[in-house]
């Protein structure tokens, strides 16, 4: 994005860096899935003697997974999209369409963050059955994810007005 403002561009080299990071937790957590459905499955069949922390290790990466994958999706433009009359509608409507959709997607994220935050707090006494781990650790992954999503939605948005004005400039 080039903008004059410098709060944004160091924004901007903020979230590419988190985006790194991000992508390099996502494959981990991928990994870690893997290896300890391939141990439940061993220690299962061929030790008869069958884990029983892997199930939930598995389900929890797989939460902080969808939420941070949101994230990943938006970055990419990779989520599902109404392609069929978004397609048929002139250039200027769709950069309309899409600040109209990026706003109101922002609008929701940040509208959900207090109340998961509140979640995650009701969640911090709370233990899991197997591993013994505050739930409030698992939860924690979704105001990390619509807080991430808000920061890539923001800038997107800005980046789509940006290009919208310049177009509406040259005519």
């Amino acid at each position: 994005m080039n903008t004059s403002n410098p709060s944004i561009s160091v924004l901007k080299k903020a979230c590419i860096f988190l985006g790194k990071v991000e992508d390099t937790f996502l494959m981990a957590c991928f990994s870690i899935i893997a290896i300890a459905l391939l141990m439940q499955i061993i220690f299962r069949y061929c030790l008869n003697s069958p884990l029983i922390w892997t199930e939930e290790l598995s389900r929890y990466l797989l939460v902080w997974i969808t939420f941070f994958g949101i994230n990943y999706g938006l970055r990419r433009g990779k989520h599902i999209q109404m392609e069929f009359f978004y397609n048929k509608i002139p250039k200027q409507c769709q950069r309309l369409v899409t600040i109209l959709t990026q706003s109101l997607l922002l609008y929701f994220m940040i509208l959900l963050l207090s109340p998961t935050i509140d979640f995650v707090r009701m969640q911090m006494n709370i233990d899991s059955s197997a591993m013994q781990v505050s739930m409030g650790i698992v939860y924690i992954a979704l105001p990390i994810g619509f807080l991430l999503s808000s920061i890539s939605l923001f800038l997107s948005t800005l980046e789509t007005l940006r290009s919208f004005a310049q177009a509406f400039k040259r005519g």
